[in-house]
């Protein structure tokens, strides 16, 4: 099991995403008992539970409960520090980074805690922009700067 979360969340692999929501009961049963950990009610598109997608608000929920709930989860908070080589949000900045990034058909996402000078949580998605990973890269390095220019 470990090689199938260390796949999916460090090297962001939708194949194996696939193979553990369906070892769960499917992609619906799966996001269904993820939204009973949310702090507010979200509707989310008809896309999400049929296709490999994600949601700004679903992800901002999930990064809000693991940041509050952080000694449950201290595995897969190192596991999310591990993930993309040092790549997207991580590029530029010297901090950790527990982060969930993600390509799929032209979408490109990164979404993490940052553990600076003080700890925030950040998003970005993109789609159908060329070089978004680069583009996540300066958009994280910029909060930083600004974040820690307001301590």
């Amino acid at each position: 099991m470990d090689f199938l979360i260390t796949e999916m969340i460090e090297k962001s692999d939708n194949t194996v995403t696939n193979i553990l929501t369906s070892a769960l009961g499917g992609r619906e049963n799966y996001i269904g008992n993820t939204l009973n950990y949310l702090e507010e009610e979200i509707s989310l598109p008809d896309n999400f539970y049929d296709e490999n997608v994600t949601c700004a608000k679903y992800a901002f929920g999930i990064l809000k409960y693991l940041y509050a709930n952080s000694e449950k989860y201290t595995e897969l908070i190192e596991h999310m520090k591990l993930s993309s080589y040092g790549e997207y949000l991580k590029e530029y900045i010297d901090y950790d980074v527990a982060h969930k990034y993600g390509s799929y058909e032209g979408c490109v996402h990164d979404y993490g805690i940052v553990y600076g000078k003080t700890n925030y949580l950040i998003e970005v998605f993109t789609e159908d922009v060329q070089n978004a990973k680069e583009l996540i890269a300066n958009i994280s390095k910029g909060i930083l700067d600004v974040n820690e220019k307001n301590i």
